[in-house]
């Protein structure tokens, strides 16, 4: 008996050592190092810009700023013996920097007759008013030219008389203010190389851009080029963008600096609308107003000779 109790308590002071033993191991984790690990900040976000610029070329990543912070441009350098000016790029309304529909192959070949490229990130469209898009609205909306109000027949009457429509004043959405301020960003980079500076404006972004052009909130440039012209996103905006496709060529020919339109017959009503377009710069007597059909979107097709020999014939080589 005497002896099961000494191995009783040889086993329990045993059990002690070894548990005295093993209390360092867990006092190891509340170490200087371990809490200097702990306190490490994790690597930040990247915000969607940033995310972007990792799937561009990095060698034509450039960060532009405005009032609202930096934003992504892609900046390419002409190739030609002779730099003949800058040209910056604005794909159309949510399309990528890069839209492979007439802005990517026209950026990078444009470098080719010594004009280098600068082609603006838009910013969010989350910067537009809460609104309702066209598709959306109601069918009262849509049938609107059946039961005119008499102001908007006078208005009529008056574009019939003189083929024009008074553009008001630059009265923006925070999406529009902030286009302009990168725009005229990219045109402060621009101008650092060559003061002959052309902008060429993609689809929708022509109806937001009309009335700063018109109203001069832009930098001076030498000449514009509109593909595929488009109407405002959303009916309500009307009071302050051309809504109508009547509209946006009233306003586009009021611009008094020369102006490329380029278009592809993807509407039954785009040749009437050229046509109309055609016939109010006749009136307007804006004699550097040019159309250009472009019968597809191949990129085979480019259009880099095409604005080039407009430009040449302006002056503006």
């Amino acid at each position: 008996m005497w002896r099961n109790m000494t191995s009783n308590i040889k086993t329990t002071c045993l059990l002690l050592i070894a548990s005295m033993t093993l209390i360092p191991c867990y006092a190891t984790v509340s170490t200087p190092a371990a809490a200097t690990a702990k306190e490490t900040p994790k690597p930040a976000m990247l915000s969607p810009q940033e995310q972007l610029a990792t799937m561009l070329p990095s060698d034509e990543v450039t960060w532009l700023t405005t009032e609202s912070g930096k934003f992504l441009a892609l900046k390419r350098d002409y190739l030609a013996a002779k730099h003949r000016g800058v040209a910056i790029f604005v794909s159309d309304l949510s399309a990528p920097i890069n839209y492979s529909l007439d802005i990517e192959p026209l950026r990078t070949s444009i470098t080719q007759y010594g004009y280098s490229s600068i082609t603006i990130n838009a910013p969010s469209l989350d910067l537009f008013a809460p609104s309702t898009p066209k598709n959306e609205a109601n069918e009262g909306v849509a049938n609107s030219a059946e039961s005119k109000t008499s102001e908007e027949t006078a208005s009529d009457t008056m574009i019939e008389a003189t083929g024009l429509v008074e553009a008001t004043e630059l009265n923006a959405t925070p999406y529009v203010q902030e286009l302009v301020e990168r725009i005229n960003s990219a045109h402060k980079l621009g101008a650092m190389s060559s003061k002959e500076v052309i902008l060429v404006i993609q689809g929708r972004q022509v109806a937001y851009l009309t009335n700063a052009l018109i109203q001069q909130h832009l930098r001076p440039l030498r000449a514009v080029v509109v593909i595929d012209a488009n109407v405002a996103m959303n009916e309500n905006q009307a009071t302050m963008y051309p809504a109508t496709m009547k509209q946006l060529s009233q306003q586009l020919v009021q611009l008094k600096m020369p102006l490329f339109d380029i278009y592809h017959l993807w509407d039954t009503q785009i040749e009437e609308q050229m046509k109309l377009r055609k016939q109010l710069s006749i009136k307007a007597k804006q004699s550097r107003y040019r159309q250009h059909l472009k019968p597809t979107y191949s990129e085979e097709q480019t259009l880099s000779k095409v604005i080039y020999g407009w430009l040449k014939s302006l002056g503006i080589s």
